[in-house]
């Protein structure tokens, strides 16, 4: 909440809005100002899906696996949102692994031209 009072940056949780709005009142958290995505019902998971489609389908993954890895893993999601410039950055990593955080990066956005390593620190 002292993110969107402050006016700091524009928060979007992803998610299942249901689940979300749960643990935010059970934590006392106000999520006044937050957008809450729901990766399924998202109006532009289909430009997500076809970006993601083509920067895998080299290494055979489908439009329909694209799509249920959009909705089923926020790290994809986030990452296309990025990607798409739909979101300016990603905090990811308390709930899930550091590879399963860069993962999604490493195949779609890529390391910067003469990168040789990544880090989760």
């Amino acid at each position: 909440s002292i993110l969107t009072t402050r006016k700091l940056c524009k928060v979007q949780l992803v998610g299942t809005p249901s689940i979300i709005k749960a643990h935010a009142s059970k934590l006392g958290v106000d999520l006044s100002g937050v957008e809450v995505i729901d990766p399924e019902a998202y109006e532009e998971l289909d430009v997500l899906t076809d970006s993601l489609h083509k920067a895998r389908e080299k290494k055979g993954m489908t439009a329909i696996e694209a799509r249920r890895l959009l909705i089923e893993d926020v790290n994809y999601f986030g990452t296309l949102m990025m990607h798409l410039n739909k979101a300016d950055g990603m905090v990811s990593g308390a709930a899930h692994s550091s590879a399963n955080t860069i993962r999604p990066a490493l195949q779609v956005i890529k390391m910067a031209p003469g990168a040789s390593n990544v880090s989760s620190t």
